[in-house]
């Protein structure tokens, strides 16, 4: 990105422009999980936050890594809010305190593992970044073939198609 010869504020950006895409979204853009479905919104934000990555992967600009960072930070507050609620929504009441938990220890090691890898591994990002984008790949695949939320699809009064995400779940797991 040739981040030598750049200005050091566009340079101090790359560790800004995430929390400032979070946080110009969190009052509002987590309101679409109640709107639109946690599904859709789901799948579309891991959809697009895998578009941000592949762009992020082979980009020589520091300008458009810094709108594709800005967009993942904005995406956060779909991925991290309406993500959680949707995958909590999908556990057997008591199951949530444990899959809770072990959702924010993960989120937590990513930061671990980040600081480790950088510190004894390597300096290089794209190889630590690909590990990421294999991830999203994953789970923006993963989370097309997911159902609707029952308890979601229940507070809307969807009955029809909470009968049918029920069938699919009792089918998958026999």
């Amino acid at each position: 990105l040739d981040l030598m010869c750049a200005p050091s504020w566009k340079v101090g950006m790359l560790g800004t422009c995430l929390f400032v895409g979070w946080a110009s979204t969190l009052l509002w853009m987590p309101r679409f999980g109640d709107k639109y479905g946690r599904k859709n919104c789901f799948a579309i934000c891991m959809t697009i936050n895998l578009l941000m990555y592949t762009v992020m992967m082979y980009t020589r600009s520091l300008d458009v890594m810094l709108v594709c960072i800005f967009i993942q930070g904005g995406l956060n507050s779909i991925r991290v809010n309406i993500g959680f609620l949707y995958l909590l929504e999908m556990m057997p009441k008591h199951l949530q305190t444990t899959v809770g938990s072990i959702w924010n220890i993960s989120e937590a090691c990513i930061y671990l593992f980040a600081t480790i890898y950088f510190w004894c591994v390597s300096k290089d990002w794209f190889y630590f970044a690909g590990v990421g984008y294999i991830l999203n790949l994953i789970c923006a695949i993963g989370a097309w073939m997911l159902p609707e939320s029952p308890r979601y699809l229940l507070s809307k009064g969807r009955i029809e198609e909470l009968k049918e995400t029920m069938q699919t779940i009792a089918n998958v797991n026999q």
